[in-house]
């Protein structure tokens, strides 16, 4: 049984980070884009994915940072989600400072709803809402510039993806 990797860059640099890319180029994980780097509009980046959902029958989605809180939203409003096996969540942020309201207001209110597929979430920042949406911690450390972390969290998500493939 087959999936899709949908990347889910972090969407406030113009550029993915370089784990992702990594992945990208070494395991063919497609990196869905927004139309504004600069300045991400929720909205719009949540057309995205729905399009890059839509294209595949199962997906996993890997989300870092301010994608994370896509995942979210996206699920709140989507009748795609049957078709996400399960998320990951990498570094995602608290978006509780007021100059993240200010930098990014699109973004609000946080969606606190629960993913209505399995979650497992890697180095988040102390206040985000993961637990909200009921992904499962898992101690690790997020993927980095090593090399031996790319691969590490490549194969992590495999083995996940797998073992909860054959228990449902």
């Amino acid at each position: 049984m087959s999936w899709h990797v949908l990347g889910l860059p972090d969407g406030r640099g113009g550029m993915p980070s370089p784990w992702l890319l990594h992945w990208a180029q070494r395991h063919g994980v497609e990196q869905v884009p927004q139309h504004d780097w600069q300045r991400p509009l929720r909205g719009d980046w949540m057309m995205q994915l729905e399009e890059a959902v839509l294209r595949h029958p199962r997906v996993v989605l890997v989300a870092d940072q301010l994608a994370c809180h896509l995942v979210a939203a996206w699920a709140a409003h989507s009748r795609l989600t049957k078709r996400v096996l399960a998320a990951w969540l990498v570094a995602t942020p608290a978006l509780a400072r007021a100059e993240d309201k200010a930098r990014l207001p699109s973004w609000f209110p946080v969606v606190r709803k629960p993913l209505p597929f399995p979650a497992w979430s890697v180095a988040a920042e102390a206040d985000a809402p993961v637990q909200d949406w009921g992904a499962q911690i898992v101690p690790l450390a997020g993927p980095n510039s090593d090399e031996p972390a790319w691969q590490a969290g490549w194969d992590s998500l495999q083995s996940q993806t797998v073992e909860l493939i054959e228990t449902n």
